[in-house]
């Protein structure tokens, strides 16, 4: 696991498997106004043969305290649609959904929707 800040709650891990990549997590700011500074949005990618071996849960859970650390009190992620996998992932890790923007951004130049998950410390 290779991490990249411990002065912030912006985070980058990374999880390899020799010279392979298993998957990353990142905390980015939400919005850059001080009022939200408690609040992260979070991102994870994760290789497509990994499969469920538990790199993700490894990450969120290395990732999430070293935010609190640094007074994160909600996380935020969005999920492109369809993707039950992501979804049952976030809700598993207690994010709740807390709404669905629909066609609201362009991914491979085609509208997609987003469910919107908020895990509150």
């Amino acid at each position: 696991m290779a991490q990249f800040s411990d002065e912030t709650p912006y985070q980058l891990l990374v999880a390899t498997e020799g010279h392979t990549l298993l998957g990353c997590a990142a905390t980015l700011r939400y919005r850059p106004k001080p009022a939200f500074d408690g609040t992260v949005e979070v991102s994870i990618y994760l290789a497509p043969d990994i499969g469920s071996r538990g790199v993700g849960s490894v990450l969120y859970g290395e990732e999430f305290p070293r935010c609190e650390e640094h007074g994160t009190r909600n996380y935020l992620a969005g999920v492109a649609l369809p993707n039950e996998q992501s979804l049952a992932f976030h809700r598993k890790h207690r994010f709740v959904d807390v709404g669905t923007l629909v066609d609201y951004a362009r991914k491979w130049g085609q509208p997609i929707s987003s469910t919107w998950l908020q895990r509150r410390v």
